[in-house]
């Protein structure tokens, strides 16, 4: 009986981790995680020095950019980078939360940061909390972004 009742339990234990989607990500090595980790720190670095280049240097070719269009040079993906700078300064950037779901070449980043900006046509400091998801491609054994989303801001 007692077999019987705890079956019944892990049963609906593992079914309600699988509908909430907190199942621990099996997949991808150590080593990988630490890379993608090691690439969020520096995708924080480039956004809190307003640095094109140095997010650029994190794009995985093709890219695809805001309008949804596949950028195939680096040129093309520090330009819109540098579009988001022309529009705001960035004055302070941290990464606050984030949410690694790895595969075998892919992951998704989903990202919680804490933004402190202002305007370059003028206006006061604006501080928030921004959600952004990068996703993540390996090729030739380096992690690299191939889509960086905004997908909300909470004030």
């Amino acid at each position: 009986m007692k077999g019987k009742t705890l079956g019944i339990l892990v049963a609906v234990l593992t079914a309600a981790l699988l509908l909430t989607g907190c199942v621990p990500n099996l997949t991808g090595s150590a080593s990988d995680k630490k890379a993608i980790n090691e690439l969020i720190n520096r995708y924080e670095q480039g956004m809190r020095g307003n640095s094109a280049d140095a997010l650029a240097d994190l794009a995985n070719l093709p890219f695809v950019g805001s309008l949804g269009l596949e950028l195939m040079d680096r040129a093309n993906v520090r330009w819109e980078y540098n579009q988001l700078f022309q529009i705001a300064e960035v004055l302070d950037y941290r990464v606050l939360e984030r949410e690694i779901n790895l595969g075998k070449d892919e992951a998704v980043a989903e990202l919680t940061a804490y933004v402190k900006d202002r305007s370059r046509f003028g206006g006061p400091e604006d501080v928030y909390e921004e959600y952004r998801r990068l996703e993540l491609r390996k090729a030739e054994g380096k992690w690299g972004i191939y889509k960086d989303e905004q997908i909300g801001i909470v004030d």
